[in-house]
């Protein structure tokens, strides 16, 4: 966990960097195989008020995984920053 976190340190979906979390993309109790493959780990934050490893990685269900977490990540982080880009640029 440590070491995928010094070379992933930031979230995939929103770009924080606290509050970290390692999130296998297919859950290792399906896949015990790939339990420890870096090509199945996705850095996801635990905010309060936005937790990506909860609302991508889990699709707001703890029970449930979301095969998509990837891509679904690089997409919203590229909407938000497109939105934080126009906001900044108009003040």
């Amino acid at each position: 966990r440590a070491d995928y976190l010094r070379s992933h340190p930031f979230c995939a979906c929103c770009s924080r960097n606290t509050m970290l979390n390692v999130h296998h993309i297919k859950p290792f109790h399906l896949f015990p195989a790939l339990e420890l493959m870096p090509t199945n780990f996705i850095t996801l934050c635990e905010y309060k008020s936005l937790n990506c490893h909860l609302f991508m990685g889990h699709l707001m269900d703890w029970s449930a995984y979301n095969p998509r977490v990837v891509a679904d990540c690089k997409r919203y982080l590229t909407q938000y920053r497109k939105i934080r880009s126009v906001t900044l640029d108009s003040k």
